[in-house]
């Protein structure tokens, strides 16, 4: 069972523009590929506002999204692809049903995938693993199966805002499922969201019908795909440069035992946040894809009438560093996860 549940092979060789990139930044060949699929998630988030017909975006987003997350993952992806179909397959057979069978299809698999990696041993040496891809994932089918359940065995007025604004009747065409599932690498670290939210975009519904009263301006999401990438910038120099020293090896050195306890304090909270910069980065770099392709657009301000964006942020930095109340820090880090566990 552990070795069906490790085994991984790349049919993609080591290139030689990733091994420039290693000696330059030390990273192992799974990280160094890792950022490169961040980056190709971006560009296809770019591109993809190119392609007008929903059909044609579905496939591209199926397609480019299976390949940017097999070029780091490998053949881990078929992990993905086994709970993805088995999710779809109880949605199809028991619409009723479904939400809770995708619970008992989804997280025992994820439980067992852990295990089988020690995917924390295995990312502390710079080895990565699908197990985050597969949380991610996790997430995205036990919602959208809840969803579909809600819609076909809940009465309206039984369910909340949030909940009546998610859920949808209609079995999805497996090209749009598959769509959703991989979109621009989605899966490379989040954030989570909301089938409803993917298939009115994809489709060019709601906000983003060009019929609409108030059309999304491009320059909005470009504004926030832009700060996405630049907090991502900043998340991966700082990463560089402090863990070269501030790394979790210096917890266990004379120097760091010889010190009073202030500064023992200090150093690990700088460990600390430099290790976080690492999900500040992947997250960002998520976001900005996902603003690029105009998913980002949240609503319009009623006061105001402007375009409010932040639909798919996951992280505020600098609220999460020099937050001083532990029940505000869920509302600032991985909140993608935490609009999830509260819905």
């Amino acid at each position: 069972m552990k070795a069906l549940f490790s085994l991984s092979s790349n049919m993609i060789p080591e290139l030689q523009f990733e091994r420039d990139f290693m000696a330059l930044t030390g990273l192992t060949l799974d990280m160094t590929r890792f950022a490169f699929a961040f980056i190709g998630a971006v560009a296809s988030g770019i591109l993809v506002r190119w392609i007008r017909f929903p059909a044609g975006r579905k496939l591209f987003s199926a397609v480019i999204g299976l390949l940017l997350v097999y070029y780091p993952f490998g053949s881990h992806v078929i992990h993905g692809v086994v709970t993805s179909l088995a999710t779809y397959t109880v949605m199809w057979l028991i619409p009723r049903k479904c939400g809770t069978l995708a619970w008992l299809i989804c997280f025992p698999y994820l439980t067992v995938l852990h295990v089988a990696n020690a995917s924390g041993m295995s990312w502390n040496a710079g080895d990565l693993d699908f197990t985050g891809g597969q949380m991610v994932l996790t997430l995205k089918l036990i919602s959208m199966a809840m969803c579909f359940q809600d819609a076909n065995s809940r009465k309206e007025e039984d369910l909340t805002n949030y909940q009546r604004s998610h859920t949808f009747k209609r079995l999805p065409s497996l090209l749009e499922f598959l769509g959703y599932v991989f979109c621009f690498g989605n899966l490379l670290a989040g954030p989570v969201i909301e089938f409803r939210d993917y298939q009115m975009w994809v489709n060019s519904e709601g906000p983003w019908d060009p019929r609409a009263p108030k059309r999304v301006p491009w320059t909005g999401d470009y504004k926030a795909a832009m700060k996405a990438y630049l907090t991502a910038l900043v998340a991966m120099v700082f990463y560089l440069t402090m863990e070269k020293t501030w790394n979790f090896k210096l917890l266990a050195t004379p120097w760091y035992h010889s010190q009073p306890l202030i500064v023992r304090l200090v150093t690990m909270q700088v460990i600390g946040t430099t290790y976080r910069t690492r999900y500040y980065f992947a997250w960002a770099l998520g976001h900005c894809s996902l603003a690029f392709a105009g998913l980002d657009f949240l609503k319009w301000d009623e006061k105001t009438g402007e375009g409010v964006w932040g639909r798919c942020k996951n992280a505020h930095p600098l609220k999460c560093e020099f937050c001083d109340s532990s029940r505000l820090l869920a509302g600032y880090w991985n909140t993608s996860t935490g609009v999830f566990l509260r819905r």
